[in-house]
């Protein structure tokens, strides 16, 4: 396909940054697609290392627009070794809820791709 979808309501991407560096960086998330009805939104929080870092309401129509989900990592919320960047999904459906196909997983976001870049 052209991404992954998160599956219920935490999923979790793993990674390492040099805390030694003492920077702050900024990730950059591209979603292609969220699962959500026509009129409502899909909630998420954004952990760090068990950390809320930012939260988002996002609509269909907002996702259309800009499709790239900015978020600030601090240097002092990183750990010195591997970090953990958790998706909290409030809201998740299925294909099946919204009558899109059989599929019965509950999903949130379709992410095609990311990047992590120092803030200078």
């Amino acid at each position: 396909g052209k991404g992954v979808w998160t599956e219920g309501n935490i999923s979790s991407l793993i990674f390492s940054l040099n805390k030694k560096k003492q920077k702050d960086y900024k990730m950059m998330i591209n979603i292609d697609s969220i699962m959500t009805r026509n009129d409502q939104k899909l909630n998420l929080k954004i952990k760090l290392n068990d950390i809320l870092i930012s939260s988002h309401s996002l609509s269909k129509e907002e996702i259309k627009k800009k499709s790239l989900l900015e978020i600030k990592i601090n240097s002092n919320l990183l750990n010195y070794f591997e970090q953990k960047i958790d998706i909290i999904v409030k809201n998740p459906l299925s294909p099946l809820d919204i009558f899109e196909s059989p599929d019965s997983r509950s999903l949130g976001l379709l992410v095609s791709g990311f990047t992590i870049s120092e803030i200078d």
